[in-house]
């Protein structure tokens, strides 16, 4: 990635964090997107299910009634989004790669949907994230005159999504806590977890109320005297590091897979959930402003009563939406023939299902798998 392309990205993620504390600018962000990935329409689109109606729209591109049209009919149709439920989220897809592009231009959406508004090439994905009840699409629109997104682009542009994700976060928190205003520190300070902003360098440019007091009643990190946060445990701090590479990578240009950015840390006996996310800050020096790569550390302790969503088990484990949905249940303690029953399919579909979760997670009887995501996953 060029020094252009960097500053450019560095200013759209900056953009996109704006948001937190201004809603009302997504729409001028959405067009920021749009104009960085060369495409005739952005958006982003809340469900309440994975393939439910869609209740909210925020776009650029999109007219209200085409959006009227999908949520009314066409969404039943929608061959791009149930391919999209079985790949990983936080990433983008296009069109081609989720169905033979043959089929796609003979199906329903495209020919009496897209192509009545000259919509032609599409990338979408799904938001990693466990902060509301809503499954969130974020896609990209080029149109008859443009080419189909290449890989490249394709990658480049799913580095977005994390930060969309955080700063939809965020403002949800935000919301909720009932607090206003324009200071994004303020905001993190209404925030019941830990939170440490730090370079890319790993040097603290800030640490919230509850990070402070988290400091002071455990043994989890230890001073160099130099700013640096640093894990006391070495095997916490290797963990850490790992995560800081992970998240780092779509800031930095270099975006690579897997990708992890939530893990578990220990303080004697207690067990800590910590999370990385990407930032964006601005720093005036002698040539002016200048925008710098840094990361969000969040803290909390691990809870051991709750039940972890499926979107929860999906950001955290290799699971489709389907198999997340399904371990999710088993962990509210339903059998396979109530899942069955609640999915609508047979229970010998879930029963198959579940042996695959147990493949992919290294877990030899169900209630082994139950204990597994319950400890792995709420930690």
């Amino acid at each position: 990635m060029d020094a252009v392309a960097t500053n450019q990205s560095a200013e759209l993620i900056r953009k996109i964090y704006g948001t937190v504390t201004n809603s009302s600018d997504w729409e001028a962000v959405l067009a920021d997107i749009a104009d960085t990935f060369s495409s005739a329409a952005s958006f982003v689109c809340a469900r309440q299910t994975a393939s439910g109606v869609p209740s909210e729209l925020l776009s650029h591109g999109v007219n209200r009634l085409y959006f009227e049209r999908y949520r009314d009919h066409y969404h039943r149709h929608d061959i791009l989004l149930d391919a999209l439920a079985h790949k990983p989220t936080n990433r983008l897809f296009s069109n081609q790669s989720l169905c033979e592009d043959q089929t796609y231009l003979a199906s329903p959406i495209y020919n009496e949907l897209c192509r009545p508004q000259d919509f032609r090439y599409i990338i979408i994905g799904t938001l990693a994230d466990s902060f509301s009840d809503v499954s969130i699409n974020v896609g990209l629109i080029r149109d008859q005159n443009g080419k189909e997104f290449s890989e490249s682009e394709t990658r480049s542009a799913s580095a977005i999504m994390p930060h969309i994700s955080r700063s939809l976060e965020l403002a949800y928190q935000l919301k909720n806590n009932g607090k206003n205003g324009h200071d994004t520190c303020g905001v993190l300070d209404y925030l019941e977890e830990g939170v440490v902003i730090c370079s890319a360098g790993g040097k603290t440019r800030y640490q919230n109320r509850v990070f402070n007091q988290m400091s002071l009643e455990t043994h989890l990190f230890r001073s160099d005297g130099g700013g640096q946060l640093i894990f006391r445990n070495h095997g916490n701090n290797r963990i850490f590091k790992q995560l800081v590479e992970d998240v780092m990578s779509p800031v930095t240009g270099s975006f690579h897979s897997p990708y992890s950015d939530t893990a578990c840390v220990v303080d004697g006996k207690q067990r800590y959930l910590i999370k990385i996310r990407p930032w964006i800050e601005d720093h005036t020096s002698l040539w002016g402003t200048q925008s710098e790569p840094e990361y969000l550390l969040f803290i909390r302790e691990a809870g051991s009563k709750r039940v972890p969503t499926a979107r929860t088990i999906a950001a955290l484990h290799p699971l489709t939406r389907s198999e997340s949905e399904i371990s999710h249940y088993l962990c509210r303690g339903m059998a396979p023939d109530e899942i069955a029953r609640v999915r609508g399919v047979s229970a010998s579909t879930v029963r198959q299902q579940i042996k695959t979760i147990m493949r992919k997670l290294d877990c030899h009887k169900q209630g082994e798998l139950v204990a597994y995501l319950l400890t792995n996953t709420l930690m």
